[in-house]
């Protein structure tokens, strides 16, 4: 599924303002001026800047048609977290060189040395399992069950809940299915999913966000 231009700039404010760090003081009109009137308020830091015009390349560039022709693999993977963290972060676009651990919880996260043949083994179960052909029902499933698994590998030193929900957004375009977006009143919900490994509430939540989204594209003409 391509995605209009009306709606693919909601799409980059909505997500850019659910990723940012910065929503203290920065409001969707800030996140709305700097992607689509592309001005930056006097009053954003530079890095703040960088951290929601980056959200603008990610979206791009997984709403190329010539990459949702693609299998997910390194490639994309390591491009979609480069592009979000550019300028942010100095090991964007590689695997995590020291431990780290999912925010919220004592689970404890694949080790820098396990991290590349488990990042491999959750592409490769996704591959496997588009290529059998799935319905709706069975695509969302395996989304949340493929996000669960990249935030307990947290494959990146920094942005991986942001990355992992990203390649799967990747992963619902290439399959001709809408987006979901977390807002800010899903994080805690979401998270308790994703700590708690519960798959079938996470299914739940997708689908009502991927429902909202099939709206939100109904409606915008361009």
């Amino acid at each position: 599924m391509q995605l209009t231009d009306s709606y693919f700039d909601d799409l980059c404010v909505r997500i850019a303002h659910q990723f940012s760090s910065t929503q203290s003081y920065l409001t969707k009109k800030d996140i709305e001026t700097i992607l689509i009137d592309r001005i930056i308020p006097s009053e954003v830091a530079v890095k703040d800047f960088y951290e929601v015009d980056n959200i603008r390349f990610v979206i791009e560039y997984i709403n190329n048609q010539r990459h949702l022709d693609k299998e997910i693999s390194f490639e994309e993977l390591f491009e979609i977290h480069y592009l979000l963290m550019n300028r942010i972060d100095s090991s964007r676009g590689n695997f995590k060189s020291e431990s780290n651990k999912l925010d919220g919880s004592d689970f404890q996260t694949a080790s820098p040395e396990e991290t590349p043949i488990l990042t491999k083994q959750w592409m490769d179960h996704i591959n496997s399992q588009l290529r059998t052909g799935m319905d709706n029902q069975e695509l969302i499933e395996l989304v949340a069950e493929s996000l669960i698994t990249f935030e307990h590998i947290h494959p990146f030193q920094r942005g991986n809940s942001e990355t992992g929900q990203l390649a799967l957004i990747f992963i619902l375009l290439k399959e001709k299915s809408a987006p979901f977006v977390i807002e800010s009143g899903d994080k805690r919900r979401y998270n308790r999913y994703i700590h708690e490994q519960n798959i079938k509430g996470l299914v739940s939540l997708l689908n009502e966000k991927i429902s909202m989204e099939e709206n939100k594209i109904a409606n915008y003409k361009d």
